[in-house]
């Protein structure tokens, strides 16, 4: 086959591109639905048959989570964690390593 020609596109390719695609939208929906919901009021999250796109967003959700829960407190205990735990991961790499002999 020269290089300027195309590759024949075989029903394997067709199926196979389209088994991703579902597969896409399947994985990407849920973050899809979560950041709709987050600008939602609570009867629309609910709602029978669900409303696929806010009609008036806001922002009631946001300001419910800072003002009734210490959202900021969560968020510093993950970084704390997850900080803590890398340091600690890059000291045993660290220690490992050095006792390893070639």
């Amino acid at each position: 086959m020269k290089p300027t020609q195309k590759k024949p596109i075989t029903a394997f390719t067709v199926i196979s591109t389209i088994i991703l695609l579902l597969l896409t939208v399947l994985f990407i929906f849920p973050f899809y639905w979560i950041l709709t919901g987050a600008f939602k009021s609570q009867p629309d999250t609910i709602m029978i048959p669900p409303q696929w796109w806010p009609k008036t967003p806001t922002m009631e959700n946001f300001q419910q989570l800072m003002v009734q829960n210490p959202a900021l407190q969560w968020l510093w205990n993950s970084v704390f964690i997850s900080l803590a735990t890398m340091l600690l991961v890059c000291k045993l790499i660290l220690t490992a390593r050095d006792m390893v002999v070639i």
